[in-house]
Order: structure tokens, then C-alpha cells, then sequence
């Protein structure tokens, strides 16, 4: 629902989407281990193309594989795209 749609409604909302993007890892080692690189392209250019800047995303929700080398690796590319401007 549109924020204007659900400001007619009387509705509060959380979130506005600025773009959204699908990818796919590509090769990697497997299923449990996705491919960090991949994914670090594939956030660059939804900010790209909501025309945003790692310093404009307050928050990230990352589902995670629930595996210590699929989870670092995601962990890895988030940390690669948004914090190499910000503050420890």
C-alpha cells in the first residue's frame, strides 16, 4: 500500500520502498555458503537505483543462512557496502 493510500486511510506507515531489487549469488561454494561479492553488487545497485548512498539506510534486515560461513559471508558484504564512511 502506497503511503499516500494508507495516509488517506488514517493508516501510520513504517517504511517507504525505494527500489527493490532480485538477485542470484551466481557460483559459490553451495547453498550454505553464498556468494559474498554477489550479494555486495547486488545491494550497491538498488541504492543505485533508489539513487541513495550508504549513509542514507538507517536499518537492514538480512535473513541470514543460519551457518557460520553463510552468515559471515552475508555479514562481510553488508560491512563492505555501509560502514566504510560511518563511525566505529
Amino acid at each position: 500500500m502506497s503511503a499516500d493510500r494508507a495516509s488517506t486511510l488514517g493508516l501510520p506507515f513504517r517504511a517507504v520502498l525505494d527500489a527493490t531489487v532480485i538477485g542470484q549469488d551466481g557460483r559459490s561454494f553451495g547453498i550454505m555458503a553464498p556468494n559474498g561479492t554477489a550479494q555486495e553488487e547486488l545491494m550497491r545497485r538498488t541504492l543505485a537505483l533508489a539513487d541513495l548512498g550508504p549513509d542514507d539506510i538507517a536499518h537492514v534486515e538480512a535473513h541470514g543462512t543460519g551457518t557460520p560461513v553463510g552468515d559471515a559471508q552475508e555479514r562481510a558484504a553488508l560491512a563492505r557496502v555501509f560502514t566504510p564512511t560511518r563511525p566505529e
